[in-house]
């Protein structure tokens, strides 16, 4: 059994999430995870949740929303130092998804939470700016 954290972005991809989010709960619960449910409510959320779960000993933390929370929750994971024993997982619920496409996630949130399930992972690198700014597959200028 792990303790996960959902983090979900209420509002991402014009709010596509919320009528699957009982679906995505029932799915880790059927598993036998005990998980606990928070959604962001401001910029930068996701990366003080992010933070607090991977100090506190969550095993795995799990970030429904788009790119920009995806964003977030990995910086909050960096930030905790933790990122080498925390899994991360994703499901893409934002409007582009460009991260998801790229590694041919599955932008159907009960078929996506499956995979996680069955940890379906992939190791990725992760950029850093001035030992605060972390990315994942982009940064600009």
């Amino acid at each position: 059994m792990k303790n996960i954290m959902l983090i979900i972005n209420p509002v991402s991809g014009q709010k596509r999430i919320q009528p699957k989010l009982f679906d995505i709960v029932n799915e880790l619960c059927k598993a036998g995870h005990n998980v606990t449910v928070h959604t962001t409510t401001h910029s930068g959320h996701a990366t003080e949740l992010s933070q607090f779960a991977a100090l506190a000993g969550y095993d795995t933390i799990i970030c429904c929303g788009g790119d920009g929370t995806l964003n977030e929750t990995l910086t909050g994971l960096c930030l905790s130092k933790c990122n080498e024993t925390v899994k991360l997982g994703y499901i893409p619920c934002g409007s582009t998804n460009d991260f998801a496409d790229t590694l041919g996630l599955d932008t159907e949130p009960v078929k996506e939470i499956q995979n996680i399930i069955k940890e379906n992972l992939t190791t990725l690198d992760v950029g850093c700016f001035n030992n605060k700014r972390y990315f994942s597959y982009i940064a600009s200028f």
